[in-house]
């Protein structure tokens, strides 16, 4: 990963129309079937689920079907030139454990994703979802800092993260 990491955070209208969606469809990593990681969110009713996949298309029309998900008014693909099955999997559950942190939302997810796996470059993938963040916050996506997140007591003792 020597060429600088670009990171995109694409937001969408999470509507039946979604899947039809031209600028969708012009998703390099979408349509070509990438590792995304994905946010689908509502700030009204303040409920968010986190995934991630190789099939964008699918897997938006597959929650599009479910009543808990199609309730969500927006989706956020993160996308990346360094994805990969690995990163997107670490990416994912990283977000799930600071977004129950967080506590902008409640979160939909059953569980934390696959979590605690090494791969190569993960200490390199810490620092592109340090990035990610980032830009959540300033998306007001999120709200605080990870290491307020770390430092508070509400993710000390959250169901999503580990004890050591």
């Amino acid at each position: 990963m020597n060429d600088p990491v670009k990171v995109d955070i694409l937001r969408f209208d999470f509507t039946p129309n979604l899947i039809r969606e031209p600028e969708l469809e012009n998703v390099y990593y979408a349509k070509d079937l990438w590792s995304v990681v994905y946010i689908l969110s509502d700030g009204r009713i303040k409920e968010a689920y986190i995934g991630e996949t190789t099939d964008t298309f699918s897997r938006m029309a597959a929650h599009l079907k479910n009543s808990d998900k199609s309730k969500l008014s927006e989706v956020h693909i993160v996308t990346s030139n360094t994805f990969n099955k690995s990163a997107t999997l670490d990416i994912e559950s990283n977000l799930i454990r600071y977004f129950s942190g967080d506590g902008k939302y409640r979160l939909l997810n059953g569980n934390v994703g696959l979590a605690n796996h090494n791969y190569y470059q993960k200490p390199q993938y810490w620092e592109i979802f340090r990035s990610i963040w980032d830009q959540l916050r300033a998306k007001g996506i999120a709200q605080h800092s990870l290491e307020h997140i770390d430092n508070s007591d509400l993710f000390k003792y959250s169901p999503y993260k580990s004890l050591s």
